[in-house]
């Protein structure tokens, strides 16, 4: 048990030093872990990831535009649009807030700045762990 114990808060130490070059590395990953969770608890970790995002860009300005991060917003706007037409607006404007990740997501990735090849490795790395925990977790429960 002391093992894990350290093993994992050497995790958490590096996961903490990465969180200080680059600020909303941690709700990217958290973003990633809470997948397979309830939506609850999923759009909790994306509004996080929205906030960290914009008190970045205060900070730093950067704009760039990505085609593929414009494709999930246009699918957005499409679903917006459709509001026009739709037959019953109150239950197609719950689905439409359902399908706000669409907008948050590619909107936060547009706002802070591109991720080097080193921290998308340590993205999928600390993803890893968590998987591997969740796993545990499971396997214990069950």
């Amino acid at each position: 048990m002391a093992n894990i114990y350290n093993y994992l808060k050497t995790v958490f130490q590096k996961l903490k030093q990465e969180n200080s070059q680059h600020p909303s590395l941690v709700f990217i990953v958290l973003v990633l872990l809470t997948i397979p969770l309830s939506y609850t608890i999923n759009g909790i970790a994306v509004a996080l990831l929205m906030g960290s995002s914009l008190v970045y860009f205060g900070i730093k300005n950067y704009n760039r535009v990505n085609i593929y991060l414009l494709i999930p917003l246009l699918i957005y706007g499409l679903m917006v649009m459709s509001l026009l037409w739709t037959r019953d607006f109150s239950v197609s404007l719950q689905a439409l807030s359902k399908e706000l990740p669409f907008l948050i997501i590619p909107t936060s990735f547009l706002i802070f700045p591109v991720l080097t090849e080193v921290q998308k490795q340590k993205v999928f790395r600390f993803y890893g762990y968590g998987m591997v925990v969740f796993v545990f977790y499971f396997l214990f429960k069950a």
